[in-house]
């Protein structure tokens, strides 16, 4: 299977995603195991950065970069390294995501997995914001999973920032929707179906493939 791709999300849409989870309107569709409940520990999440990688001259080169265009892998020591493989290389960055990122934070006291009807309704929200053609007769297959089974089921490494026992939406939508990163000049690809993941508990995307249908929704 094509691994689903990761992309990031604007404010916007992720402001307007996690404010529907907290509404649901009832939407049907597609198929969807019971809520799990909470797993009873998450803890921080932590990975070890790269102490190859002086994050003092990655720092330095970072500032740089933004008045010029200086090639941080080429000029800081073991980052090219770091990277290749795949390991976490800016402390900074890696910390800021630990702390800000809704899917990496433990669930409150009594905070439950949305349902289903809101991971859909969540995921038709995305959609309209990557401009898909959402209507009222759009159909689209929702499963809760683990991070894990998320990540089996896609083909794809795990993110180290998500506990693997983290439940998550899959959610995939038959609706036509373009790459909005195509170059300028070109002509975009029309997909007929996207895949999202949302985290269980906040509803915040944490990814999305555009061809990507995951759950075999439909498309006629």
């Amino acid at each position: 299977m094509k691994p689903i791709l990761k992309v990031a999300l604007s404010a916007a849409i992720l402001a307007v995603v996690c404010a529907v989870v907290a509404v649901g309107d009832g939407l049907t569709g597609g198929s969807a195991q019971a809520s799990q409940a909470a797993p009873s520990q998450y803890g921080p999440l932590q990975q070890r950065v790269n102490t190859e990688v002086s994050q003092a001259q990655l720092d330095s080169c970072i500032a740089e970069s933004e008045t010029s265009h200086v090639s941080c892998e080429s000029q800081v020591p073991s980052l090219a390294k770091c990277m290749a493989a795949g390991e976490q290389c800016n402390r900074a960055a890696w910390e800021s995501r630990l702390a800000t990122a809704p899917y990496a934070q433990p669930p409150a006291a009594g905070q439950s997995v949305i349902s289903q009807a809101q991971a859909i309704e969540g995921a038709l929200k995305l959609g309209s914001g990557m401009g898909a053609s959402i209507s009222a007769n759009t159909k689209a297959n929702a499963q809760q999973l683990s991070m894990q089974a998320a990540d089996t089921l896609l083909g794809q490494d795990s993110d180290p920032a998500i506990s693997a026992d983290r439940p998550v939406w899959v959610v995939s939508v038959a609706a036509d929707v373009s790459n909005q990163l195509a170059p300028p000049g070109s002509t975009p690809v029309i997909h007929p179906y996207f895949t999202v993941v949302l985290d269980g508990y906040s509803g915040a995307p944490i990814e999305s493939g555009l061809g990507v249908n995951a759950l075999n929704v439909p498309t006629s």
